[in-house]
C-alpha cells in the first residue's frame, strides 16, 4: 500500500523524525516498509506498505497514521472518536442473516446537483482529480477512509425513500421501488473485491441516491462500524460545505446501535511468564516489567485496561476484534509496542529437573523387555484405508478433511498395520518375524470418540526349534507363543490370569482373527479384559506355501500399566564392623521335649543384644535313660567400643545361668 509522506503528515506530526529512523523502528515493531520512493513533481516522497494477513484493518492512510501513532506514542492531528458508542444513528437493519452481503446502510436523496470549486483536500489526496465533485469525493473517502460509496443517478429528480424495497441476500444486494417495481441499485459479492467509481454524467443527473455500506464479515472483512460513522460524517460536510445540495433525511427504520465491547481478563504473572526480563546491561540483576508499565502500554494501545488484584481487564478496539482473540495475543502487542529487541533473547535456566512419570518409565520397561525378548520395534500410521466388509459407522473416526482419500479413517486397533507390515516381509522371503506396536487406537462409544494407547505384537517363525540337530526346524505353536508372553507379564511384574473367550468385542479386532483359538488376558484386581492372545485365520497366509502360524497379541496399556505391581526398593541395615577382638565361650544345656530353643536364644539375646554377635548350635546329644537332650551352644561376645574383660565374661555368664533357668 502506497502512502504520501504529505498526506501522512497531516495526521499526525512526523516533522521531528527521519524516513531512515521511522522505517527502522516500524520494522521492529513489525510494521514493514518495502521501500521510498521520491515524487519529483510533487516534491512528495511515497512509502510503499507491505500489510500482513492478519492487520487487515490497515487498508486506508487513516488507520496506519493511527498504527503510527500508537507506536511512537504521539497524538493525531485530529482525534478519531468512535461514534459507534456515543450517538444513535437512525439507518435500515438488515442483519437478518449473518451471511448476507451488507450487514448496515444508510440512504439519502441528494437533489440540485451542479459542479462546485474542488477543495483543497481532496486535490491532495487524488491523483488526476477531475470537475466532478461527487466522484472525487467517491475517491477521497476510498482512500482515507476505505469506505466504498455508491450514487445512483434518478431521471425524475423526486423519489420516496419509504416506497424503497431491500433485498439482502447471500450473494445479492437489491434496492427497487414498489409502485414501479424497477431495479435502481445490483450489488454482487464478487463485485465487492473490484469496486469502481461511478462516472456519473451530471448533464443528465441532476439528483442521486447516495448509499453507504457496511459489508458483513463474510465478503470484506476490515469494514468496521467506528469508521464507518466517521467516513458518513466527513461525506455530509462536504457535500454540504462545498457542494451546498439539497439533503433528505436519511432512509431510517429508528434501528439504535447496540455495541458490545470485547473484554479480556489476564494475570500480570501471564505477561512475565512469557516476555521474559528486560534487557539492561547497568543492571546485575534481572528486570521484570512493573504494574505501571504494563498499564501504560495497554493505554498506548487503546486498551482501555483496569487493574485489580492482580488482572488486568482490557477491552479490544473494535478495528482489532479480527485479530486480538487470545490472551496471547495481547502479550504479542505489548512486546511489539515495546519492541522485540528489548527483551533478552535467552532461555531462562532453572534448576529443577525434569520428572518422568511412572507411566513412561514403565513403558520404557515394557519396550526394553521386548526388545531383548528378540522383538523388534514398528511405527505406523494411526491413518487407516477403508474396509467395506469391516467398516462401521458407529465405531470407526472419520475425517472429515483426510491427507489422502485411500486414508480417510483413524485406526481402531494396531493389529491391521501389522499384519501389513508381515505381508510386506513375506514378499521379501522373510522366515522369522516378531515385531510389537506401542500407538493410540480411536474409536466411537455413546457418540463419543475414545483415544486409547495400544501395545499389540506379531510373532512368524518358521524355524523356530527342533527336537534334535538331526530333525528338521519346526515353526512355533500355540505353547511357545503363550510362553512368550507369560515370559513378558512375569518380568514386568503383572498381575493377571488366562481365560477363554469365543467372540471378541472389545479390542476392535476384525475377521482375520482365529476366535476358536484365543485366549483372554484379565486382572486380577478389577477382572477385566486388559489383552488377548490369539492366532490369526489361514486366509492370512496365502502367500506362503507351507501352512505356518502366526500369533498376535494386543493390551490396553493404561489397564496393563495398572495391574503391574512396583516393587520397592529394600531399606537395608548398614553397621560398622568392630575393630575390637571377639570372646567365645561353650556352654552346655540339658532340655527337654517340652522347651524350646528358639526362646531360649531369643531371651538371650534380648538381654545382650550389644555384646552377642552370633550363637550356634555345635552338639546334640540325647540321653534316653533321662529323656533328656544335652545342647552345647558357642556364644561369641564382640563389643563395638572396647574389648571385652574377665569381668565382663563373668558377669554375662552369670546372668546367663539365670535366663536359661527361667526359660527352661
Amino acid at each position: 500500500m502506497q502512502i504520501s509522506c504529505k498526506l501522512l503528515n497531516k495526521l499526525i506530526n512526523l516533522n521531528h523524525i527521519t524516513l531512515e529512523k521511522l522505517e527502522h523502528i516500524l520494522a521492529l515493531r513489525g510494521f514493514e516498509i518495502e521501500n521510498i520512493t521520491e515524487n519529483i513533481q510533487n516534491q512528495d516522497k511515497i512509502i510503499n506498505f507491505n500489510v500482513t494477513a492478519n492487520r487487515r484493518e490497515l487498508s486506508n492512510i487513516t488507520r496506519i497514521a493511527q498504527e503510527i501513532s500508537i507506536i511512537l506514542n504521539i497524538p493525531l492531528q485530529s482525534k478519531i472518536i468512535n461514534l459507534s458508542k456515543y450517538i444513535q444513528y437512525s439507518y435500515h437493519d438488515l442483519n437478518s442473516n449473518s451471511f448476507n452481503i451488507i450487514k448496515y446502510v444508510i440512504i439519502h436523496h441528494i437533489k440540485s446537483i451542479q459542479n462546485q470549486i474542488m477543495p483543497q483536500r481532496i486535490q491532495e489526496y487524488i491523483n488526476k482529480p477531475n470537475n466532478n465533485l461527487l466522484c472525487n469525493i467517491q475517491r477521497y473517502i476510498k482512500i482515507k477512509w476505505a469506505q466504498d460509496l455508491y450514487y445512483i443517478p434518478l431521471v425524475n429528480n423526486s423519489i420516496d425513500l419509504n416506497n424503497l424495497i431491500l433485498q439482502n441476500k447471500t450473494n445479492l444486494f437489491q434496492i427497487s421501488t414498489k409502485t414501479e417495481n424497477k431495479i435502481l441499485f445490483q450489488l454482487q459479492s464478487n463485485q465487492i473485491a473490484n469496486y469502481k467509481y461511478n462516472n456519473l454524467d451530471l448533464n443528465n443527473s441532476k439528483s442521486v441516491l447516495l448509499i453507504l455500506p457496511v459489508y458483513n464479515y463474510q465478503h470484506q472483512q476490515y469494514n468496521n462500524i467506528d469508521y464507518f460513522f466517521n467516513s458518513y460524517q466527513e461525506i455530509i460536510q462536504l457535500l454540504t460545505t462545498y457542494g451546498q445540495y439539497q439533503f433528505s433525511k436519511s432512509y431510517t427504520h429508528n434501528y439504535t446501535i447496540k455495541y458490545q465491547a470485547k473484554i479480556l481478563y489476564f494475570n500480570k504473572n501471564y505477561i512475565l511468564n512469557i516476555l521474559g526480563p528486560i534487557s539492561d546491561y547497568k543492571l546485575k540483576k534481572l528486570k521484570y516489567f512493573n504494574t505501571k508499565q504494563i498499564l501504560y502500554l495497554l493505554k498506548q494501545l487503546c486498551f482501555e485496561p483496569q487493574y485489580y488484584n492482580k488482572t488486568f481487564k482490557i477491552t479490544i478496539p473494535t478495528y482489532r476484534e479480527h485479530d486480538l482473540t487470545r490472551k496471547i495475543d495481547i502479550v504479542e502487542e505489548i512486546a511489539r509496542i515495546y519492541g522485540f529487541d528489548k527483551f533478552i533473547n535467552k532461555i531462562p535456566q532453572t534448576k529443577h529437573k525434569g520428572k518422568i512419570s511412572i507411566t513412561t518409565k514403565l513403558i520404557q520397561k515394557i519396550r526394553y523387555i521386548l526388545r531383548h525378548a528378540g522383538f523388534k520395534e514398528v511405527v505406523n500410521s494411526s491413518l487407516s484405508p477403508l474396509n467395506k466388509k469391516t467398516f462401521n459407522k458407529n465405531n470407526n473416526v472419520i475425517l472429515y478433511n483426510p491427507m489422502t482419500e485411500e486414508q480417510p479413517l483413524l485406526r481402531t486397533n494396531l493389529l491391521n498395520h501389522l499384519i501389513h507390515n508381515y505381508n510386506y516381509h513375506i514378499k521379501h522371503n522373510s522366515k522369522n518375524l516378531a515385531i510389537f506396536e506401542i500407538g493410540k487406537i480411536f474409536y466411537k462409544k455413546n457418540n463419543k470418540i475414545i483415544e486409547e494407547l495400544n501395545l499389540s505384537g506379531l510373532v512368524y517363525n518358521s524355524t523356530f526349534m527342533r527336537t534334535d540337530w538331526t530333525n528338521i526346524a519346526k515353526n512355533i505353536n500355540w505353547f511357545h507363543a503363550k510362553g512368550i508372553l507369560e515370559d513378558f507379564l512375569e518380568k514386568i511384574g503383572a498381575t493377571y490370569y488366562w481365560k477363554i473367550i469365543y467372540i471378541n468385542k472389545y479390542m476392535n479386532l476384525n475377521n482375520y482373527l482365529n476366535y476358536q483359538q484365543q485366549l483372554g488376558i484379565y486382572s486380577k484386581i478389577n477382572h477385566n479384559l486388559i489383552g488377548i492372545l490369539t492366532q490369526l485365520k489361514p486366509k492370512i497366509n496365502t502367500n506362503i506355501k507351507e501352512n505356518y502360524s502366526i500369533y498376535v497379541f494386543e493390551f490396553y496399556l493404561n489397564q496393563l500399566i495398572q495391574n503391574i505391581s512396583i516393587k520397592k526398593t529394600i531399606n537395608y541395615i548398614i553397621k560398622p564392623y568392630s575393630l575390637y577382638p571377639s570372646v567365645t565361650r561353650d556352654i552346655s544345656i540339658n532340655i527337654n521335649n517340652k522347651n524350646s530353643l528358639v526362646n531360649i536364644k531369643q531371651n538371650i539375646q534380648k538381654k545382650y543384644q550389644h555384646l552377642i554377635e552370633s550363637i550356634d548350635i555345635i552338639n546334640v546329644y540325647y540321653n534316653p535313660k533321662l529323656k533328656l537332650k544335652s545342647l552345647c551352644l558357642r556364644i561369641t561376645y564382640k563389643a563395638v567400643n572396647r574389648t571385652l574383660n574377665n569381668k565382663d565374661i563373668q558377669n554375662i555368664d552369670k546372668n546367663l545361668n539365670q535366663i536359661i533357668k527361667i526359660s527352661i
